[in-house]
């Protein structure tokens, strides 16, 4: 029995000194503030209380780590000071973790109670047993690198974890008013006549609008699998993905506010992209030499195909045009028919004859919608001309400044390790186009002024410099790389321009319309810049530290936005009964799509929202006015 015990013991002989170490931790811990309060401290004075707590964890803290370094994980390191820095920034990460576990399940979900209190105090104290136990041994007192954590998998989890909490904070606004009431489901049981063929999509926003933690993780989830599936493609092996993560985080804040942040655009926008990244990968060998096939269950790609179809109308178009060459061009280069892409090409054919069997098309084309119009007579090279040149470019190049500075600069770099071919003319004109966009927006960017769109004839040069712009992208890929790279990059150009193309005879279009050509446009981006430099590891550094500092300032600005939106919840909810309501207008208008009601249709499907009497009447004035009187 004795040399069962023995022998179990040095099996484990880490977990168990640690657990014991961790006993012994927080006795001292105890022991600590219990003898602070008991003696100097007045544990009535909130300040000395606190005083109390700060030191017993410093002294707990101390402990544990000569402890563990000794006894648990036998230490040799000569930098004990790092060593013991390292151990107490591990130690503040998981205070801070559970100080966040805590204030979400028993603070925000209210689970209060004495059990409940009991219950999640336990569960906190466990994870934080785990999570130190994971920092310590492969963070603090790691002696074998090899089996060292990959720190990029933690940022990821640190990223993705931030980002979860942002898209929580998403607040409900303008059409998820109507999506998430009885207009909702009206909608759904008229089958959406008259309204739209966006069949997934709309079911997606009706769920998503009933259940705020269901939103959060799958917006989260998609954005992590559309980086997921952006590193396969690219078969990233130094950090390429994180600098696709800093482009998309530098989209413009009005694509960020009618694409992620608004439930309603985020259903019909974000995934059609991320199926065909999906399709993409597991079709690379179509453009990538070195890449083996993959195999996908017929049965999967009609499915995709299907759904695909039934987000964005353009996407619908797009996600046809995409299947066909994809079975064309692989029946021509393995001379046989792939059943797979052939099942997505029938399931992309069969969602968009659902879309567009919808009688709402029908409307539009006769121009009895009065929101919508598209022109298919003979005036529409006219239409497309004017729409492109009144704001189509816009939306499509130019207000893509951060994208296309980084575009032009990775663009120039390819053209520089070129420069020596024979086609030196056309390098240098598209070289010159480039430098034109480049020299362009660090001037608008450096005058602190708009690009100077109010002239006609400023737009007139803009949309041509656009067009000079896609064109030498075109060029430059077809002269500076080789075969097994150029059709893939032709293949994401030319689809950026069919993914737009449709929006040309349409009205009206915004800056959701061209969420998936901009995440085309980075991944462009990031694949010549793949080709164009070598390896930097210190890039990817200061490109990770960007990530942080861009998602904690999202964090910061839609936190603030939850919590005057809690609160005008929260008025609601204890005036029902009032004749008016005046309300608070919700922070950062920009970051959010139509967060303030304005118009009267918006107000009835708010107050349907709310729970409020139709009878009342509501005002939303600035927080700071609504706040003020409401303490008064």
């Amino acid at each position: 029995m004795k040399g069962k015990i023995i022998s179990l013991y040095k099996k484990y002989e880490e977990i168990i000194n640690y657990i014991i170490v961790g006993g012994l931790t927080t006795a001292i811990s105890l022991g600590v503030k219990y003898a602070l309060l008991f003696t100097i401290f007045d544990a009535k004075n909130p300040l000395e209380l606190q005083l109390s707590v700060i030191i017993s964890w410093i002294c707990a803290v101390i402990f544990a780590y000569f402890a563990n370094r000794k006894y648990v994980f036998k230490s040799k390191s000569k930098s004990i000071l790092k060593e013991m820095i390292t151990f107490f920034s591990a130690r503040v990460a998981t205070l801070v973790m559970e100080a966040l576990i805590l204030w979400f399940f028993i603070t925000y979900l209210k689970l209060n109670s004495n059990t409940y209190v009991i219950i999640w105090t336990i569960v906190t104290q466990i994870v934080i047993l785990i999570g130190n136990y994971i920092l310590s041994k492969f963070f603090v007192f790691n002696k074998d690198k090899t089996s060292k954590i990959d720190k990029n998998v933690l940022f990821d989890i640190i990223v993705f974890g931030i980002i979860l909490g942002i898209c929580f904070l998403f607040p409900y606004t303008h059409d998820d008013w109507a999506w998430g009431t009885s207009i909702g489901t009206e909608r759904l049981t008229t089958l959406f006549r008259d309204y739209n063929g966006r069949w997934i999509g709309n079911l997606l926003v009706l769920v998503l609008t009933r259940f705020r933690v269901l939103r959060a993780l799958t917006i989260s989830t998609t954005l992590w699998l559309i980086v997921h599936f952006i590193k396969k493609i690219l078969d990233d092996d130094f950090g390429v993905k994180y600098i696709f993560v800093l482009l998309c985080l530098l989209m413009p804040t009005a694509m960020i506010a009618q694409s992620i942040t608004w439930t309603s655009g985020f259903a019909n926008y974000v995934i059609p992209i991320l199926i065909i990244f999906i399709m993409m990968y597991y079709n690379l060998e179509l453009f990538k030499n070195n890449a083996k096939p993959k195999q996908i269950n017929f049965v999967v790609t009609l499915i995709l195909g299907f759904v695909a179809s039934l987000f964005v109308e353009h996407m619908t178009i797009y996600n046809v045009l995409f299947a066909f060459v994809l079975c064309i061009y692989s029946y021509f280069k393995n001379r046989k028919i792939d059943l797979s892409k052939s099942m997505y090409l029938v399931g992309s054919i069969a969602g968009s004859l659902l879309m567009f069997s919808n009688s709402a098309y029908g409307l539009i084309a006769s121009s009895e919608d009065t929101y919508r119009t598209m022109e298919l007579s003979g005036n529409i090279i006219i239409r497309a001309f004017n729409t492109y040149f009144d704001e189509f470019y816009k939306l499509f190049i130019f207000d893509n400044k951060i994208l296309n500075i980084l575009l032009c600069i990775v663009f120039l770099k390819l053209i520089s390790n070129n420069i020596k071919q024979k086609n030196k003319y056309s390098l240098y004109s598209c070289a010159t186009v480039f430098v034109l966009m480049l020299v362009y927006y660090l001037f608008s960017i450096a005058s602190n002024v708009c690009l100077f769109t109010s002239s006609n004839h400023m737009a007139l040069f803009e949309g041509t410099l656009s067009i000079l712009y896609i064109l030498s992208m075109f060029i430059t890929i077809m002269l500076c790389t080789v075969k097994k790279d150029r059709l893939r990059l032709a293949f994401e150009l030319v689809s950026v321009c069919l993914m737009a193309a449709p929006l040309l005879i349409v009205t009206p279009i915004g800056p959701r319309c061209f969420l998936p050509i901009y995440i085309m446009f980075v991944l462009i981006g990031c694949d010549v810049y793949m080709i164009a430099f070598k390896k930097d590891e210190h890039l990817v550094k200061y490109v990770k530290l960007i990530i942080i500092f861009i998602v904690l300032f999202f964090l910061s600005v839609y936190f603030r936005i939850y919590s005057v939106d809690e609160k005008r919840i929260e008025y609601i909810n204890n005036n029902l009964n009032a004749q008016e309501l005046v309300l608070p207008n919700l922070p950062f208008k920009e970051f959010m799509q139509g967060p303030n009601p304005k118009r009267d249709t918006f107000k009835e499907r708010f107050k349907l929202f709310y729970g409020i009497n139709e009878d009342v009447k509501i005002k939303f004035v600035h927080y700071e006015k609504w706040a003020k009187e409401v303490n008064e």
